[in-house]
């Protein structure tokens, strides 16, 4: 796996990050990047977080014939406030629209965790993740 992080022309504290299919614009925040609407990197973790386990949750309720109407997951972090302002605990909430049975997304929830999600795998060692859903709410 590549990622090539080239300069952008917005700003000294800017950044494009390219795969070989698309490219992300990343900034260091307000005090460095002023004016600049982009992702900043520890966002990306909270991002690379959700995402992967919503991959694995809604891959295994496909399996299972059962696929949501809709769906939204937010993800919320708790930073140290001291230098490195690593996350001190994360939270997932999926919310999930549809006939959906409660056991088999806590099912699917727990698999991400527990086998799937490379994220998650790597995170969890430093880093206290709960996770939580609703279904039609």
């Amino acid at each position: 796996m590549e990622i090539n992080i080239v300069k952008s022309t917005e700003g000294e504290f800017t950044f494009h990050a390219q795969n070989e299919n698309s490219t992300i614009t990343l900034c260091a925040g307000e005090e460095l990047s002023p004016g600049v609407a982009a992702f900043r990197p520890m966002q990306l973790v909270l991002v690379s977080l959700g995402s992967c386990m919503l991959i694995d949750v809604l891959n295994i309720l496909q399996k299972q014939k059962i696929i949501p109407e809709d769906y939204d997951v937010q993800v919320t972090g708790t930073r140290a406030h001291a230098v490195p302002k690593v996350f001190k605990n994360i939270t997932i909430h999926y919310k999930l629209k549809g006939n959906i049975p409660p056991r088999k997304v806590e099912r699917a929830i727990g698999l991400s965790r527990d086998k799937y999600c490379s994220v998650y795998k790597m995170l969890y060692p430093t880093v206290e993740i709960f996770t939580k859903f609703s279904i039609n709410e």
